[in-house]
């Protein structure tokens, strides 16, 4: 259901793909384009595509459980994909760039069925712009882009099926729920809110039981399958060994904000180093979730307040360090952790104040750029309130997008890196240009009232 294509439509495209094809061009010149979980995901590739064994390790050296379930199947699938025609990452980024426009696309095509007038189509080109993390991972051997992609679909489908009251796009919902997941871990747990959103709109609409259980419940059954698959491999029923590891990650970054990086990484190496002495793997995992939960339990409000506070932080984060490292000014790999560990913004902050802030923007080059793109985030915060409001948009929808942004800020959590919310920076993109759309035309209908 896309509408057909005029003049301003293509004039849109246009600006989007060479934008694109500019960051592209970036990426070939720097050549920063494996990043930490690269070698992850194209490891389970080659592995798929030679032995069809999903395992994201080294096959030259002993197995090891956690890399079994690490990286859920679907992006190194496309990866192997991709590999059977040429083994050529350039290929893939293209192919990421191709996804990237069509999510794009596909968000503007969905917000004009919510109301939006092309006559604001610089505002939703300026919020896109202005946003580089969505062309960087473009052109990173990362899994966001596709992740976003099957985001963008479960949001456009329930659109549509709250405006067409069609049980096929619920249908089309659990697919991209299932798929997403699929992707990265990070969504299978929004599979409880998806349930519930669905028997609650099938009970206003008094839809037949049958259906809307066998479609709500579709990811449940698929879900179910490939946990239960994955307890044949490894002995432990869970979705991703991810879920262990980002639980004590996350403790890892409380004890960084209050004890700083140096002890923070020796106390994770240390717990990390216990836990891999811990046989078998259902023990190792068990025993990260527990001594998670035990280390955030004993100081719950001091941590909620944590968590909460790089939530928020997410919404507006202008990913300077994504930008550094995507242009060469920063490495992931560390020469000298002692030197370089306190250098970054929030470490100085934290230690110097907002008077070492004058030293930190004139020892990075990058500040003037970071520091607009940290207005336009939050402008684009700004026009997502208005759009909360703005009562021409079904409720239901609002509610739903509301859900699903805060719930991927909330599992960006402490780390809030620009990839984690990019599935739903789009989204909220998109919701923005609606709001600021209202506020702008409520106010020239005022003006023309006085």
């Amino acid at each position: 259901m896309l509408r057909k294509f005029k003049k301003q439509d293509l004039i849109f495209l246009a600006i989007i793909a060479l934008t694109q094809v500019v960051f592209f061009l970036l990426a070939f010149h720097f050549k920063k384009i494996y990043w930490g979980d690269s070698g992850e995901y194209i490891q389970e590739a080659v592995n798929i595509k030679d032995h069809f064994f999903f395992y994201c390790g080294n096959l030259a050296l002993p197995i090891t459980e956690e890399y079994m379930t690490m990286r859920p199947p679907l992006y190194p699938l496309f990866l192997s994909l991709v590999y059977l025609f040429a083994v050529n990452n350039w290929v893939v980024l293209a192919s990421q760039n191709i996804i990237s426009i069509i999510s794009i696309m596909l968000v503007r095509d969905t917000i004009f069925k919510m109301g939006f007038n092309k006559k604001y189509d610089w505002l939703l080109l300026l919020l896109i712009i202005m946003y580089p993390a969505q062309f960087i991972f473009s052109n990173v051997v990362y899994a966001d882009i596709l992740l976003q992609a099957f985001v963008v679909i479960y949001f456009r489908n329930f659109v549509l099926f709250v405006l067409h009251k069609k049980w096929k796009y619920a249908l089309w919902m659990s697919l991209a729920l299932i798929g997403g997941a699929m992707v990265k871990p990070v969504f299978y747990p929004f599979t409880i809110v998806h349930f519930a959103a669905l028997l609650i709109i099938a009970y206003n609409q008094k839809a037949k039981l049958a259906v809307a259980l066998s479609i709500s419940l579709l990811p449940v059954l698929v879900f179910l399958i490939y946990c239960s698959w994955n307890k044949e491999r490894t002995g432990k029923f869970h979705f991703s060994s991810m879920e262990a590891i980002n639980a004590d990650y996350n403790c890892f970054e409380y004890n960084k904000y209050q004890f700083g990086a140096i002890k923070a990484n020796q106390l994770y190496e240390d717990q990390r180093k216990y836990i891999a002495t811990i046989r078998p793997y259902k023990a190792r995992y068990d025993t990260s979730v527990k001594m998670a939960k035990q280390f955030i339990g004993e100081r719950f409000w001091s941590y909620a307040f944590f968590h909460l506070a790089h939530t928020c932080r997410s919404l507006i984060e202008p990913g300077k360090n994504e930008l550094d490292i995507f242009t060469g000014s920063f490495s992931l790999i560390k020469p000298d952790l002692e030197k370089t560990i306190n250098n970054g913004f929030y470490a100085t902050l934290r230690i110097r104040g907002w008077r070492g802030m004058g030293e930190y923007i004139h020892n990075n080059k990058s500040m003037p750029i970071v520091i607009l793109i940290l207005f336009f985030n939050c402008v684009r915060l700004l026009g997502f309130i208005f759009c909360m409001f703005y009562r021409k948009i079904s409720l239901t929808i609002r509610l739903f997008v509301f859900i699903l942004i805060a719930y991927f800020a909330m599992t960006v959590g402490p780390v809030a890196l620009t990839h984690y919310f990019l599935p739903v920076s789009l989204i909220m993109i998109g919701s923005a240009v609606l709001g600021f759309q209202r506020f702008l035309e409520k106010r020239k209908a005022d003006l023309k009232s006085v």
